[in-house]
């Protein structure tokens, strides 16, 4: 694949994503919605390529993963603009899952936009759902913590009788179930990847396990999010916490996926 394709893909995907952002922040929906539909198909184009030319879903590689991960969140927030009852509520989500995209999209670039060279052991089945499985794990984590982040940092004030006031808290609760159930998705995921490693694990080293820097990190990951569904009372009462502990996980992996 030459540089200087996969080079304007990436302008074509930072200026998609950019122009998504900016429209959000300006209140302009439609054109937000156009663009994130044109940054979506822009990074599908860029994994088809992948597929392509080294027969393989993206596994490992900065550039590969950040247009892996960005195609997934992009679809997550696509369905789930469509599902928020309040323009305030998708427009904050909005704004939240474009500033995370960019972010990643500014980590790219000093980095070469390359696809990973070909090793032998992705030819491997174990292989490639390992390291594949832990980037959706990853997308999904982020999500949660898109949509915790969204709520947790201005609820709404309490009117109990404005019935516009307790029905917007009734979003809100919603939209912390929904985290909920990402993160829970994230998790099984995330150990499904954990699995096809172990059996790749046993396969090369005759073992399907060994403690090292990689499991406890991976060990790790599984104790964030059970520390979010295990919170003393008086933690699960804030919000705020909770959105802290939640984002734990997809803080920790984003570190795991760019700089381990």
């Amino acid at each position: 694949m030459p540089p200087a394709t996969l080079s304007a893909l990436y302008c074509i995907i930072c200026a998609c994503f950019f122009l998504t952002l900016i429209f959000t922040v300006l209140k302009r929906i439609p054109w937000a919605g156009w663009a994130l539909s044109a940054g979506t198909l822009a990074c599908g184009a860029g994994i088809l390529l992948l597929v392509i030319t080294e027969h393989r879903l993206p596994l490992y590689g900065a550039f590969e993963s950040a247009v892996y991960m960005i195609f997934i969140l992009s679809l997550l927030e696509r369905l789930s603009g469509q599902s928020l009852k309040f323009i305030n509520l998708k427009r904050r989500t909005g704004i939240i899952t474009c500033s995370v995209m960019v972010f990643f999209l500014a980590l790219q670039i000093n980095t070469p936009k390359q696809f990973h060279p070909d090793f032998f052991m992705y030819e491997n089945l174990w292989v490639n759902l390992f390291f594949n499985l832990r980037l959706v794990a990853a997308a999904f984590f982020i999500h949660a913590a898109i949509l915790l982040n969204a709520v947790a940092w201005k609820p709404p004030e309490a009117h109990p009788a404005d019935p516009e006031t307790a029905r917007q808290g009734a979003v809100i609760k919603n939209i912390m179930y929904r985290a909920r159930n990402f993160l829970l998705t994230g998790i099984v995921i995330y150990l499904a990847s954990e699995w096809a490693g172990s059996l790749w694990c046993l396969n090369w080293l005759g073992d399907t396990w060994r403690w090292s820097g990689g499991f406890f990190k991976s060990t790790v990951i599984f104790l964030l999010v059970m520390a979010s569904f295990h919170l003393p009372p008086s933690f699960a009462k804030s919000l705020q916490i909770r959105t802290i502990i939640g984002s734990g996980p997809a803080l920790f992996i984003i570190w795991m996926i760019f700089y381990h």
